[in-house]
């Protein structure tokens, strides 16, 4: 184990990220108690309670669906291992809860990497890339407690690096397929990370034909969102339906400022989401992303599609 740490850390930039990633790794676990708990936080965690109870048969199954809209994936692990700690203060527990979600982040920023190693060939350039995805000030924050929408970023993360991890071995990415309809559990936008997902199977040539890869890759989608969405296993068919209107009607109650004037829900301009994106973003944050979108075409251009 000694001899495969040292070689880690010897290995020619490698080595370099390994001392970035263990110092980051430091100060994100020393910090996990300089923050505070907001509302968002305790509501998570009763989901995982409630669906914990459920699938361990102590609970009842509306009491899981008053959350259905969204899945526990994070959330009944995250309980499970309070268990540890059940005498201890909530306190006690929150951080738990806190260095497990951290660690999860932490695991994205080394799949950040690995998958800039994969596209561009530069331990140099896959380094920074990693270096950027875990330095901006307000990922980093919220990875210590939004147990959400950070994790369903990693998700995210995960999805691209099975996908890569896939093109590199030339298999079928069943495990990108898996991780896609898991996250839609999350957040419904999880279909999202599915796209990539089917644009590489119907262009890149696998070990399997392109049509039943894709028809493979569906099936291994849908499985994996209904098994670990417990809200869902009595009837399937009607809480997608429920989950699609719920995602189509934008029910969020409150309005929304844009340029000093307050806009109520469904009034929002459709290109709202590019100004916000474009006024909160650092503006380093703004070219990279473009500069490594130009790269990433360019690199793929070269794939044996």
């Amino acid at each position: 184990m000694i001899k495969a740490v040292k070689h880690i850390f010897n290995i020619q930039g490698t080595g370099l990220f390994a001392w970035f990633f263990v110092l980051y790794a430091v100060l994100g676990y020393a910090t996990l108690h300089r923050y505070g708990v907001h509302y968002d936080e305790l509501t998570q965690r009763s989901i995982g309670i409630e669906n914990a109870r459920y699938i361990a048969g102590w609970g009842k199954y509306e009491d899981v669906q008053q959350h259905k809209y969204f899945g526990p994936l994070f959330e009944t692990p995250a309980y499970l291992l309070e268990q540890l700690v059940f005498t201890s203060p909530m306190q006690t527990k929150l951080l738990l809860r806190r260095s497990l979600l951290f660690t999860i982040f932490l695991l994205s920023v080394f799949a950040i990497y690995r998958i800039g190693r994969y596209m561009y060939q530069n331990h140099v350039a896959a380094m920074l890339t990693a270096m950027l995805y875990a330095c901006w000030p307000r990922l980093f924050a919220e990875a210590h407690y939004n147990s959400k929408d950070v994790f369903f970023l990693c998700m995210g993360v995960f999805v691209l690096w099975a996908l890569s991890a896939a093109i590199q071995k030339g298999k079928f990415p069943w495990v990108a397929c898996m991780l896609a309809g898991m996250a839609s559990t999350v957040r419904i936008a999880g279909v999202f990370y599915f796209i990539p997902v089917i644009w590489i199977l119907l262009h890149y040539r696998f070990n399997v034909k392109r049509m039943y890869a894709v028809f493979m890759a569906i099936c291994i989608f849908i499985l994996s969102w209904y098994l670990v969405y417990p809200a869902v296993w009595k009837t399937p068919w009607e809480s997608f339906i429920g989950i699609l209107r719920y995602a189509d009607e934008n029910p969020w109650p409150s309005p929304t400022m844009l340029a000093g004037k307050l806009m109520m829900p469904g009034n929002i301009p459709a290109y709202y989401a590019f100004l916000w994106m474009l006024v909160t973003l650092p503006l380093v944050y703004i070219i990279l992303f473009f500069a490594g979108f130009y790269t990433s075409i360019k690199i793929f251009k070269k794939l044996p599609l």
